[in-house]
């Protein structure tokens, strides 16, 4: 049994290299629509409890979470679990780092910050972040801001890309000083 569990580790471990993050994924029970990009996220104990929508990009040390806090209610109920799905909709970003606690639904065309613990469901077409995560703009509004700091790089190689942005520094992102 054990060297059958250790296997099957290895397996998905060199899977997950091989084909990717999206095929581990799937491998280990999410659901997942179509033309999703995936990397190295971190899934809850109940990965069956995840469902992606479509046109979904999650980013490096992602957080889904599937299983509540139960060791501390063991001690009044000594079985005690809690779960709750993760439901992402379609045409989402989620920044690095972002974690997303049991019971969260993210609707369609959602922006989640990089670093944000989202505690909540999120609404359509918005924008959120920070700790707990909270509405910051909607979609529209911060795609029409930050149209500026576009340099239409995707898809080129480093090399090529290095080149446009060092043409460009007018472009970069510069974000103000915090006020005392």
């Amino acid at each position: 049994m054990k060297v059958a569990g250790i296997l099957k580790r290895l397996w998905l471990a060199a899977g997950r290299m091989l084909n990717g993050e999206v095929w581990y994924a799937r491998r280990i029970g999410l659901t997942i629509g179509r033309d999703c990009q995936l990397y190295r996220i971190i899934y809850g104990s109940e990965p069956w409890l995840i469902k992606i929508g479509d046109h979904v990009q999650i980013t490096q040390g992602v957080r889904l979470l599937t299983h509540g806090g139960g060791w501390l209610a063991r001690e009044i109920s000594p079985q005690f679990d809690s779960f709750g799905p993760v439901v992402i909709g379609s045409h989402v970003y989620i920044g690095n780092a972002a974690i997303i606690l049991p019971g969260v639904s993210i609707g369609n065309r959602v922006l989640i910050a990089a670093g944000a613990v989202v505690t909540r469901s999120v609404p359509d077409n918005c924008v959120v972040g920070g700790n707990p995560a909270r509405v910051i703009s909607t979609l529209d509004a911060y795609l029409a801001g930050n149209t500026r700091y576009d340099m239409g790089t995707a898809g080129l190689n480093p090399d090529e890309k290095r080149r446009v942005i060092e043409a460009n520094p007018e472009r970069l992102i510069r974000r103000d000083f915090l006020t005392p």
